[in-house]
């Protein structure tokens, strides 16, 4: 597969809330208008983000349990190969941030109907 270019944007999975999403009136330069509706819901919430390209495809959500957690990536269209395997090796990065001491880390994706 190509290499990006030195100015590609990492693939990134945002924080619940995060500051990239609440702080732009025009969110449209990271975030197609269709799957606003997907990450701020209706409640309020935020969901974390994930960035491929700089734009969001998708969000995720984290599990813990005592010998697994789980991050399930919930994206909003099919992804490339190579975007997939950049998503989920950030995504056990952030796991093995969050839960250093659980053993077992996993990552499952889903395309959202």
């Amino acid at each position: 597969a190509p290499r990006p270019t030195s100015g590609t944007p990492p693939v990134r999975i945002l924080a619940p809330f995060d500051n990239i999403l609440l702080s732009h009136a025009d969110r449209s330069r990271i975030m197609d208008e269709q799957y606003r509706t997907r990450v701020f819901t209706v409640n309020g919430i935020i969901k974390p983000a994930i960035l491929v390209r700089g734009k969001v495809v998708g969000f995720a959500a984290v599990t813990p349990a005592k010998e697994t957690v789980e991050l399930s990536a919930t994206l909003f269209a099919q992804q490339p190969k190579t975007a997939l395997a950049s998503i989920e090796k950030e995504a056990r990065s952030l796991l093995k941030f969050m839960h250093p001491t659980i053993p077992t880390r996993e990552v499952r994706f889903a395309v959202a109907t």
